[in-house]
């Protein structure tokens, strides 16, 4: 008896189907992959812009609640604002502009840029003795989802502050 050496033709088709189906395989899974990745960093780095406005907001507001100023929002609640009750002048302002928070106070002026964050609204609700008062801050955001059609997740969340002293509006 002959011994073969080699394969036939119909061996090395079926080697070739199989190897083709697993690539294949491979390919959907890395682009499904890459597509959760991109999803994922981009709300992690939403979730970075949040807590940086969070964290704003809170010391903007540990810093000029008290009796010595009143806060309001601007016309259109895109800046947060404090103002000397003895002077009347500007003391203090939080803002945001094209993805870019601005906290100013005294001599700090601070730029910050936000990842995802595509616009923002302060607004102040007066409690009933006009002493206590509650900051809103409404964040509206923008996420990529990866697919066929370049399909974009947006949504609101809302930040929400209470003052003691500084209420009310100028």
């Amino acid at each position: 008896m002959r011994r073969k050496k080699g394969s036939t033709l119909a061996e090395l088709v079926v080697v070739m189907a199989v190897v083709s189906i697993v690539s294949t395989m491979v390919v959907t899974f890395t682009t499904l992959v890459n597509g959760w990745i991109t999803v994922g960093t981009a709300r992690y780095h939403y979730s970075q812009s949040e807590r940086l406005v969070s964290d704003n907001l809170r010391i903007f507001s540990s810093r000029y609640d008290t009796s010595e100023y009143t806060l309001s929002c601007s016309e259109g609640g895109t800046a947060l604002n404090a103002y000397n009750n003895e002077s009347g002048e500007l003391e203090g302002s939080l803002s945001f502009s094209s993805g870019i928070l601005n906290y100013r106070a005294g001599d700090v002026d601070l730029d910050e840029q936000l990842d995802h964050i595509v616009g923002m609204h302060f607004s102040i609700l007066k409690g009933q003795n006009d002493e206590n008062s509650l900051i809103i801050c409404r964040i509206t955001y923008s996420l990529p989802i990866p697919s066929s059609k370049s399909v974009v997740e947006t949504g609101d969340s809302v930040l929400s502050i209470a003052l003691r002293a500084a209420g009310g509006e100028k």
